[in-house]
Formats: C-alpha cells, sequence, structure tokens
C-alpha cells in the first residue's frame, strides 16, 4: 500500500476523508496514480486557510479532485 502527505499552503475545503484525488506536479509515479484520502487537517489562521492531507493509493480513483502540488 503506496501512502502520500501532502502539506497544502493554500487549503483545499473541498477535501475531506474518502475522497478521491490526483495530484500533480509531483514524479510521473505520483502523478499518474490515484489517491484517496484517508485524513485530513484544515487550519484556519489570520494568514489563511492551509490542508495537511494523509492518502493511500486508490486503484479504483475515477473522478477525482486535483490537488496541485
Amino acid at each position: 500500500m503506496a501512502t502520500f502527505a501532502l502539506n497544502r499552503a493554500t487549503g483545499v475545503p473541498e477535501l475531506m476523508p474518502q475522497t478521491p484525488v490526483r495530484v500533480k506536479g509531483f514524479q510521473p509515479e505520483i502523478d499518474g496514480q490515484g489517491w484517496l484520502v484517508k485524513e485530513v487537517t484544515h487550519t484556519l489562521r489570520d494568514s489563511g486557510l492551509t490542508s495537511k492531507v494523509q492518502m493511500e493509493r486508490n486503484a479504483d480513483a475515477m473522478d477525482t479532485t486535483e490537488a496541485d502540488a
């Protein structure tokens, strides 16, 4: 089972557990995979919203949300 963690400086409030996603801007082996959000932590501060996302490989990802690097 492959896992992937991502800290986004600009948060994505649409992300929640069980959301299928595809990332881009990483190595082809990572960009070419479907990922499933397992855990997400959104933080809202004076500087804005951030999102910390824990994902695992999702071979069945069909309809996905994109999360740029």
